[in-house]
């Protein structure tokens, strides 16, 4: 059998979701995120997330010293990069 993911929304009024594979690939979804859209500084700050924990799954570098060069090499926006943790509050967090 496949393994499904299950995502919900993180607006805690909505009840939207969406299965995809373990390749993240779409299975199907339920519901309408129509009344609330992402921001964009939300996704780039999501995909950022994404990329710094495969790093860390897969490499045996410090979880800091990765998360700052994949901060350098982000290229966020400047709302993108205001709401970005350094790499010490990240650790803590």
């Amino acid at each position: 059998t496949e393994k499904v993911k299950y995502w919900t929304c993180q607006e805690r009024t909505c009840s939207a979701s969406v299965h995809t594979d373990s390749d993240d690939q779409f299975i199907k979804s339920k519901g309408n995120h129509g009344s609330h859209l992402p921001s964009p500084e939300e996704i780039e700050w999501r995909m950022f997330k994404s990329v710094v924990k495969k790093r860390i799954k897969e490499e045996s570098i410090a979880i800091g010293l990765i998360y700052g060069q994949e901060l350098a090499r982000a290229n966020f926006s400047q709302a993108g990069l205001a709401v970005s943790l350094s790499p010490q509050e990240a650790k803590s967090s």
